[in-house]
């Protein structure tokens, strides 16, 4: 009787522990995931041009502004740990650099990039393709007459904004095309017809054709300065307009490499990527539409010429 008196109370004990082992788990919130973009022309601000991105990976995006030689100080003095793990960088010239100076990832095709993606990616030079920012000229509206092609650019007076990093990739199909002393010529050139003299009043200014980028022409901060131009696409009818591509690189040793990773293949998807081109102000990979036939040789084909090109602008700067 005590025997089964003690089982009864016990009974209760007992059920107790086999439900409550048998509870179901709760779920574990993911753990949040990290991005570090170091860029020259995004602000931490833009960081809203990527919430999607976060929202749909669960991954904090944070954007450091650099200059190109601040982020290789800053990697040279950390040695390699800098927490960067993508560079977003303007001009093809900074992507060629930073791979001189072993601040790239390596890239395998078929691995971060397909076949389909190796006309805008690179193995050899390690960086992405997502966009392309064509050199355009920004004409008078007023002006019936006016730059067609780039060789006209030797021919008429011009302004432009463009620096030494943005000439070099609109130099480079010139220069493919030409011998040095061709090429020499050409740059030489370009650069009297785009020189202002000391006589130009601004009125005079403003009715020249300004070479430009497309993204500086569609920028909501230039609207005043290009109000009273067109944009125009160089060699729309012959090899197509040249272009400075817009590219993602993963810092070498990146702390949060798959990030980065998953970062590149969601701006693979043609509406996010052509979502991102649009708030860029430059154009999407497909490269359809906007009056833009995009130059047929692709830029890893154009970056041996860099070098040669640099040498040959330090040499006009000597001499002037």
């Amino acid at each position: 009787m005590k025997f089964n008196f003690y089982l009864l109370c016990a009974l209760p004990i007992i059920l107790g522990t086999v439900l409550s082992s048998c509870k179901i788990e709760t779920a574990r919130p993911a753990k949040q995931k990290y991005l570090t973009i170091a860029s020259d022309y995004l602000r931490p601000a833009d960081t809203l041009i990527f919430q999607n991105f976060s929202k749909r990976n669960n991954i904090k995006l944070k954007i450091i502004h650099l200059s190109p030689s601040k982020m290789i100080g800053q990697f040279r003095k950390k040695k390699f740990n800098s927490g960067i793990d993508v560079f977003m960088l303007k001009s093809m010239t900074t992507v060629l650099d930073f791979h001189k100076k072993d601040l790239l990832h390596p890239l395998k095709k078929d691995v971060h990039f397909s076949e389909n993606e190796a006309d805008y990616s690179s193995e050899r030079f390690d960086y992405i393709g997502f966009g392309y920012d064509p050199y355009i000229v920004a004409a008078p509206k007023s002006s019936s007459a006016g730059i067609r092609m780039y060789n006209d650019l030797t021919r008429h007076k011009f302004i432009t904004n463009l620096s030494k990093d943005e000439l070099i990739p609109l130099f480079a199909p010139i220069l493919s095309k030409k011998d040095r002393i061709g090429a020499n010529s050409w740059v030489k050139k370009f650069y009297e017809h785009s020189k202002k003299d000391s006589t130009y009043t601004d009125s005079i200014g403003n009715q020249l054709p300004m070479l430009t980028t497309y993204s500086s022409f569609h920028a909501k901060a230039n609207k005043k300065v290009f109000i009273d131009k067109k944009e125009v696409f160089p060699n729309t009818k012959s090899t197509g307009t040249f272009y400075n591509l817009r590219t993602i690189c993963i810092a070498y040793q990146a702390e949060n490499f798959d990030e980065a990773t998953t970062f590149i293949h969601y701006y693979f998807n043609k509406k996010n990527n052509n979502s991102l081109n649009e708030k860029l102000n430059t154009i999407g990979i497909d490269s359809k539409g906007h009056g833009f036939r995009k130059y047929y040789m692709n830029s890893e084909k154009m970056i041996p010429y860099y070098l040669t090109i640099e040498r040959l602008l330090y040499k006009l700067e000597d001499n002037n």
